[in-house]
């Protein structure tokens, strides 16, 4: 009986517990996470290297996405970013069909992105895809890893190659 009494009180302590779990009010966050991307190409545009870093947490996850291979830590990130500020002028970026993945303190922020930029008297456009997963930690929202994909050109099909199926 007094084992049954104390998993009884057990149960009705943790069922207490979780009712008193941190409530998460999506649109807020959601409305956070966006402001973040805003902020981001606000940063990119004016080649504000700190303002980019400050969305980092610490030890960010290797991030993949610039000419020099994979950048594996937060002094490597912050030195690719002044090496391409200090060859090129960002003109304009845009950041389109952005959705994400929210769960309580880990969220996934995807889409699609466009910078063009003045590299010497020459103007260039990139465009790919971005992936941002940003932890929430003593109430702030940062980056954990970031991924950006540039398409690679169409390549021709040599005329000999089959599409499938039989040869």
């Amino acid at each position: 009986m007094k084992l049954s009494i104390r998993i009884l009180v057990g149960i009705v302590g943790l069922t207490l517990l979780a009712g008193c779990a941190e409530k998460v009010d999506g649109a807020i966050e959601l409305k956070v996470l966006g402001s973040r991307v805003d902020q981001f190409v606000e940063f990119v545009k004016a080649g504000d290297v700190d303002g980019i870093m400050g969305q980092y947490e610490s030890d960010p996850a290797p991030v993949g996405y610039f000419p020099y291979g994979e950048l594996d830590n937060a002094d490597a990130i912050r030195k690719a970013w002044e090496e391409f500020f200090a060859t090129s002028q960002v003109i304009d970026m845009e950041v389109t069909d952005i959705r994400y993945k929210l769960d309580r303190h880990l969220a996934v922020t995807y889409g699609v992105w466009k910078m063009t930029f003045k590299r010497g008297d020459q103007e260039q456009t990139m465009h790919g895809r971005f992936t941002d997963v940003t932890a929430k930690r003593e109430g702030v929202w940062r980056t954990m890893h970031k991924h950006v994909s540039i398409p690679l050109p169409k390549m021709p099909v040599p005329e000999n190659v089959s599409s499938g199926g039989e040869a």
